[in-house]
């Protein structure tokens, strides 16, 4: 059985999980889950796990995320993108051509950045008591979303045209890019959707090392390995993790953390490094660097995530 960590390029007009399931029928996989969801016209990075590597599903996203494409300016919809129904349109062309571009770019910049408020699209996937935001609108009912606090460095961010802008953001965990398209629409006072939404890292994995199962369409007995570097083994995903690392040296260890041995606290503490910012969370290896599982400290208390 093949556990561990699918890097997959999404195209448009599939969705997340159904782009997961052909990955399993491609490659005989039993069991497939995606940790964060790209929308059905967005494109771009798709991590899918398989096996115990389900068990990572929830940890993989507390890394920064980029994203790149355009925004439309002049627009409103009721999704914040390009692919729902018009609500206003407006000159945006008129209204901004008579703004200095560089000025209205580091408008957009000290508003938005380093962090902001950010008050999630109405069709998205934020959960409230369970359910997507775009479940419950698809049963009529319009929920109030809370703003989240989000982190963003715009790496890049021109106008391409005065309606449409190239944006590629870093961003934190709970970001929604048709929101930002939609609140740098309202700051300009012209309204704006997302156009085009690509995702191109979920840090550390990059868009480069994954794979586009068209590529295998027309091949015939495919194997794990045609994957090359898109797939990452369940036993090295521990240097691919966004958190610190502690080693464990011999099996007395390894069978006290296995046991569940709060014990290990103290092989924790002896071992991490120390800096301002504390970790939480903490990945656990072997002298082998083979990944044996993931444990939290809080109020000096060990909390055992899983183990392998």
């Amino acid at each position: 059985m093949h556990d561990g960590l699918f890097l997959l390029n999404k195209p448009a007009g599939v969705s997340s999980r159904g782009y997961g399931i052909e990955l399993k029928r491609k490659f005989g996989l039993k069991k497939v889950g995606h940790a964060g969801t790209l929308d059905l016209e967005a494109t771009g990075l798709l991590l899918v796990l398989s096996g115990r590597a389900l068990k990572l599903q929830n940890y993989l996203l507390d890394g920064s995320k980029v994203y790149s494409g355009n925004i439309l300016l002049g627009v409103s919809s009721d999704t914040d993108d390009v692919h729902g129904n018009c609500i206003a349109t407006i000159d945006a062309e008129h209204k901004l051509k008579q703004i200095v571009q560089d000025e209205v770019l580091e408008k957009i910049k000290q508003k938005f950045s380093p962090s902001y408020n950010q008050r999630p699209s109405l069709v998205s996937s934020k959960k409230i008591n369970g359910v997507s935001s775009r479940i419950l609108v698809q049963q009529g009912i319009t929920p109030e979303l809370k703003e989240n606090f989000v982190q963003l460095e715009f790496e890049e961010l021109d106008f391409k045209n005065f309606n449409e802008l190239f944006y590629k953001v870093r961003v934190s965990k709970g970001f929604y890019v048709r929101a930002l398209a939609r609140d740098i629409g309202e700051l300009l006072g012209v309204g704006g959707v997302a156009q085009t939404i690509n995702r191109d890292e979920v840090n550390p994995y990059k868009l480069d090392e994954a794979v586009n199962l068209d590529k295998f369409e027309s091949q015939e007995n495919v194997t794990i390995e045609d994957l090359g570097a898109s797939y990452k083994p369940l036993n090295q995903l521990s240097s691919l993790m966004p958190y610190q690392r502690v080693m464990l040296i011999d099996q007395a260890e390894i069978g006290a953390f296995r046991s569940g041995n709060k014990a290990i606290l103290d092989v924790i503490k002896a071992r991490k490094v120390e800096d301002e910012n504390p970790e939480i969370f903490y990945s656990i290896v072997d002298c082998s660097e083979n990944f044996l599982g993931m444990v939290s400290i809080e109020d000096n208390i060990p909390s055992f995530k899983f183990v392998f």
